[in-house]
């Protein structure tokens, strides 16, 4: 479910930019333990048009001659909500992106 964004992150990144994967703790509504796996890049970035859209399957902003069928963010997506998770980006267009995976842990910190 992260080797998708982390992948994007890196192929759609600039020429010497930076990727960095972080994780915060965080608390559900109903006040679970969860955890956040954040993956930063400094690349292009995308306008709030493509991130309405960038979860859909078949969907794709890269040029032509960039490999791939528009469907890795689709099933990271389906994979996190299957494990009870949710899946997120923001991103400015000319500041790169960060796209997010949120999951249950247990009290030890480990998904259960």
């Amino acid at each position: 479910m992260l080797a998708n964004p982390v992948g994007n992150a890196v192929v759609h990144n600039s020429s010497g930019g930076t990727v960095v994967v972080s994780t915060e703790p965080l608390e559900g509504e109903s006040g679970e333990p969860r955890a956040r796996v954040i993956v930063r890049d400094t690349g292009p970035g995308l306008t709030s048009e493509q991130l309405a859209h960038v979860f859909e399957p078949f969907v794709r902003f890269a040029p032509p001659d960039v490999k791939g069928t528009g469907l890795g963010l689709s099933l990271s997506r389906t994979v996190a909500e299957r494990d009870g998770g949710t899946i997120g980006a923001e991103s400015t267009p000319g500041s790169g992106s960060a796209f997010w995976v949120e999951l249950p842990v247990d009290d030890d910190g480990h998904h259960p």
